[in-house]
């Protein structure tokens, strides 16, 4: 029974929507095959190995599936800030919520796809680090009892990017 309130609890937070900051919600992501004048509007920024940087908009993307310790959840894209992905083996993926709640687990996805202004891309996940899908957000690692946790924080210069620390 008490495995049942800690699930409904859990899902009660993933459909939560609550904005960081009091900013707008995130656009749904436009069709397959949009203009990408038309994309700009769900602007991701998704960082790669090697600090190599893709904006667009996400493309047959709408929940991203999670394998936590509660179980497996279906998370709404617009409901989500930030995904960062494990980078080892033993490590957790993060997904921070518009309302600033995290969850960690293993996330079941292959690849993600987006239109940028020169065209779709596809990208591999074992290639992603992160994905922010809000303007001036940045990673920072803190260190708890339970191991590293990842979190977002608003950019203090939002002409300046922090690259996320690996």
């Amino acid at each position: 029974m008490r495995q049942h309130s800690i699930i409904a609890v859990m899902l009660a937070a993933l459909f939560a929507t609550s904005v960081i900051a009091q900013e707008a919600p995130v656009t749904p992501p436009p069709a397959t095959g949009a203009a990408p004048a038309a994309a700009a509007a769900g602007k991701i920024k998704i960082t790669l190995l090697k600090n190599m940087e893709l904006e667009g908009a996400p493309v047959d993307l709408e929940e991203i599936k999670m394998n936590s310790i509660f179980g497996e959840a279906s998370i709404p894209l617009h409901t989500i800030a930030g995904i960062r992905f494990a980078q080892k083996p033993q490590e957790q993926s993060t997904i921070v919520l518009l309302n600033g709640d995290a969850l960690t687990g293993e996330i079941a996805l292959s690849e993600v796809k987006c239109i940028a202004e020169w065209g779709e891309a596809k990208v591999n996940v074992p290639h992603i680090v992160s994905i922010v899908f809000r303007p001036n957000l940045s990673w920072s690692s803190v260190a708890t009892p339970g191991g590293q946790r990842w979190q977002l924080k608003k950019v203090s210069n939002p002409t300046t990017y922090v690259q996320p620390g690996r």
